[in-house]
């Protein structure tokens, strides 16, 4: 009878919470279970392979690749650098060198964040500019560190090791390869003289990252106008700079002088080039405005409209 009433009250019990376990759990959560229980093993290695998302389209096709060289034949292997209908195959392969070379420098002097932690913002611009033929000063000394004294270059960090100057002459610079001057305290005379790449939007970073510059060389470089120079006001330490005009242009001039009155200490440089000493590739950069395009057309509207005199 005991034994009986054991058994009755565990029923009870059990019922009970069945009752709970299916108000309060999923329908379909037992039926997901099974499920996954069932799934063969054709469908298990089926679901691990590689989404599609994850593959590489097939773009070129072997029989076709040479093709996209040929002159008739239009390209959509590469869009970006061939096919193009007005440029010939000569020109597309120049743009696609000239991509990448540009690529290849911006990997080059691209900013490492581990090696400015592990020499510090000064060490760690001198060696980057010192293995790419340019030259660093010390704060304090009047010794210049190249490729050919580059062992006195220390290699661990030194924290009383400052640069004052650098000189990154004739090097071909990159726009991103400039982040590396952050954090210079002590920087104060900058030479970019003849860099291939230096332009205004080159200018405009340095003078961002180096706000105690001093003296700054701009010279013989090609791909630096007027507009460029405007971003020098904001250089409040700057106290001579040396600029190459190759225009020869009234604009450039103007900047000039109002760069000297915006900041009175400030002494600049102009070297003007004489026709014969400009290279004969070298074009004109101003680009005429929709603006100038409509006042010279406004000016000839004026002109035809004026009443002329009578011819006797």
């Amino acid at each position: 009878m005991f034994i009986n009433k054991r058994v009755l009250i565990c029923s009870q019990s059990s019922n009970v919470s069945l009752q709970f376990v299916r108000n309060f759990i999923p329908k379909n959560f037992l039926s997901g279970l099974l499920t996954k229980e069932n799934q063969s093993k054709e469908e298990k290695e089926e679901s691990r392979k590689l989404k599609k998302w994850r593959t590489l389209p097939n773009l070129v096709d072997e029989t076709k690749f040479f093709s996209i060289f040929k002159r008739s034949t239009p390209n959509k292997v590469f869009p970006w650098y061939f096919g193009r209908g007005s440029l010939s195959p000569s020109e597309d392969t120049e743009l696609f060198i000239k991509d990448l070379k540009s690529r290849i420098l911006d990997h080059d002097q691209r900013f490492i964040p581990e090696r400015h932690q592990t020499l510090g913002n000064e060490l760690a611009v001198a060696h980057m500019i010192v293995f790419r033929e340019g030259r660093v000063r010390q704060l304090g000394s009047e010794k210049f560190l190249s490729l050919e004294n580059f062992d006195e270059l220390p290699t661990t960090y030194k924290p009383e090791w400052f640069l004052e100057e650098i000189d990154c002459t004739n090097m071909i610079i990159s726009y991103k390869g400039l982040l590396n001057l952050k954090g210079l305290r002590y920087l104060k005379r900058v030479t970019y003289k003849n860099c291939e790449h230096f332009d205004d939007w080159c200018l405009e970073r340095v003078v961002a990252l180096c706000p105690h510059l001093e003296y700054l060389d701009i010279s013989d470089c090609k791909e630096i106008t007027e507009h460029g120079l405007e971003c020098l006001y904001k250089a409040w330490n700057l106290k001579e700079l040396v600029v190459t005009d190759w225009y020869e242009r009234p604009e450039f001039e103007l900047s000039c002088l109002l760069l000297e009155d915006c900041k009175p200490g400030l002494v600049v440089k102009r070297l003007v080039k004489s026709p014969e000493e400009r290279p004969s590739d070298l074009g004109d950069p101003y680009v005429p405005t929709l603006f100038d395009k409509y006042v010279g057309k406004l000016e000839e509207f004026i002109n035809n409209k004026r009443p002329k005199d009578n011819q006797q």
